[in-house]
């Protein structure tokens, strides 16, 4: 008799037990959870982020008066991703306890996209930031509360920034860090499509916009890994600056019908940009451009009139 209750008790026990096995097969951990959404967050996929939180999920945050539901949040974090291309959730530590874990780290990355309808300024921030997240029976993210100073932020995006010329400078910057990146569409945006000019780059002027591009694309082709750093940005007056750059790239692609080199093109250049009263850049001329650019990599400037 007494073998047989043990016997009972033994099955009774692997009974209960084996959905317990079963669930930690099926869910991650809630730390592991909170990892995924922020990887979701910083890489901008709307669709994983989606995934990971519940229907009914709210998110109370200081970038809005009341907490938000999830489609709004998908929205906001959407919004972020395009004005900091960057962006980085740089996680310290994460504490968890049964369902709820807590993040502590800081915000990082770089403004070089519209934030809540404001022109980017180039300017980087670190911010830090403390937010709790609640996960529902089924390891959904149910709730988020954030934590950080809004004036942190503010402070750090507007940091050296005062009057049209500091503006304009930080339109500047990011128009060239989009080319830099090949974000034509960011580009575009901050210039004027119709009014827009390049003469220097190419053999003959570059007229409108799309043609600039055009042209733009010809060279980032041709360089893959080619770079523009912005050293300087001295304002000359009524909308006009002169930028110290330095260009670097290797040519492994041809460049308006001549074949890569291989080789490496690093000078100096200094460029004329002007901007038009509505804040859109309007024309762009390097004072060395195309020719140095040919002559870095062994090509004599005659050679492209040519072809």
């Amino acid at each position: 008799m007494k073998s047989t209750t043990l016997f009972t008790l033994a099955l009774l026990s692997t009974a209960l037990s084996a959905p317990l096995a079963a669930n930690n097969m099926t869910y991650p951990a809630p730390t592991d959870v909170v990892k995924q959404y922020y990887a979701a967050v910083d890489a901008g996929k709307a669709d994983e982020l989606a995934k990971l939180l519940a229907d009914d999920c709210t998110i109370t945050t200081p970038l809005a008066p009341a907490p938000m539901p999830k489609q709004a949040w998908l929205g906001v974090v959407q919004a972020m991703k395009g004005a900091f291309p960057d962006m980085l959730h740089d996680v310290a530590a994460y504490i968890e306890s049964g369902s709820t874990v807590v993040a502590r780290g800081a915000l990082k990355g770089q403004n070089n996209g519209s934030y809540m309808g404001n022109p980017p300024t180039g300017n980087r921030v670190n911010v830090p930031f403390n937010v709790v997240f609640e996960l529902d029976k089924s390891w959904k993210i149910r709730a988020i509360y954030g934590q950080f100073d809004m004036k942190t932020l503010e402070s750090q995006l507007m940091a050296g920034l005062n009057g049209p010329a500091a503006a304009d400078e930080a339109k500047i910057r990011a128009a060239y860090d989009a080319l830099n990146r090949k974000d034509w569409n960011t580009f575009a945006s901050l210039c004027d499509e119709k009014k827009y000019r390049d003469v220097g780059v190419a053999p003959e002027p570059l007229v409108g916009l799309q043609a600039a591009l055009e042209g733009y694309k010809q060279f980032f082709s041709a360089f893959p890994d080619m770079n523009i750093a912005v050293n300087e940005v001295a304002p000359l007056g009524k909308g006009r600056y002169l930028l110290r750059v330095t260009l670097t790239g290797t040519n492994t692609g041809s460049l308006m019908g001549i074949p890569p080199t291989g080789k490496r093109m690093n000078y100096d250049d200094v460029d004329l940009v002007e901007l038009d009263a509505a804040g859109k850049i309007i024309y762009h001329q390097p004072t060395k451009g195309g020719p140095e650019v040919f002559r870095q990599i062994g090509v004599e400037p005659g050679m492209v009139a040519k072809k």
